[in-house]
């Protein structure tokens, strides 16, 4: 089955739904739930035909509550290139924490309040180009999520390369992400980023 004929299948059932007499919030539920039996890349394209449907019957999406919703939504509005809707559900002084020696990897370090991890973003997005991100299972107890996946980097720079696995830990309170703490191997990317193979 094709992703165009899975969008059709999560449309149909969508207006199906809304049509029932579903509410917004009850259907991105249902999509959070999707994480957990599809995997994270179905959610996010399922977020996406969802939030579709809302828009055209000029419906909100709703701001998500859940730790597991809220982290959905977070990574649907970077992968959309929406930083925007992403920061919106940061909390104004949530702290970043990203691993590594901030002389090898300039985005590293830790990053405190919308403006300053604003700025993280758009750094990184400045020193990286994404080749791959696939992200795995959401794991939720209380505040927590967790986050698994695996990306692949190219840095234009330098011409080096990065690919690997990595864990993020969110704290959600209160429908706001307050913490964001990064682990991955950052000697081997800040290897990659300066392409220590040719120094």
């Amino acid at each position: 089955v094709c992703s165009s004929d899975l969008a059709d299948f999560v449309a149909v059932h969508a207006r199906a739904a809304l049509d029932a007499g579903a509410s917004a919030a009850e259907l991105l539920e249902v999509v959070m739930q999707v994480v957990t039996f599809a995997g994270f890349p179905a959610a996010l394209r399922a977020f996406a035909v969802v939030e579709k449907e809302l828009a055209l019957r000029h419906t909100t999406v709703p701001i998500p509550r859940s730790g597991r919703a809220v982290v959905v939504s977070f990574f649907h509005a970077l992968q959309s290139g929406d930083l925007e809707s992403a920061l919106n559900v940061i909390a104004p002084e949530a702290l970043w924490s990203i691993p590594g020696d901030t002389a090898l990897l300039p985005w590293a370090g830790q990053h405190r309040g919308r403006a300053a991890i604003r700025e993280f973003y758009e750094l990184l997005n400045d020193e990286t180009e994404t080749e791959s991100l696939n992200l795995g299972p959401i794991i939720a107890h209380g505040d927590l999520v967790m986050v698994r996946g695996e990306f692949a980097y190219r840095f234009p720079h330098s011409q080096g390369r990065y690919a690997g696995a990595f864990i993020i830990a969110f704290t959600v309170h209160d429908g706001l992400i307050e913490r964001y703490e990064m682990h991955e191997d950052s000697l081997a990317l800040a290897r990659g980023y300066r392409n220590a193979s040719c120094a």
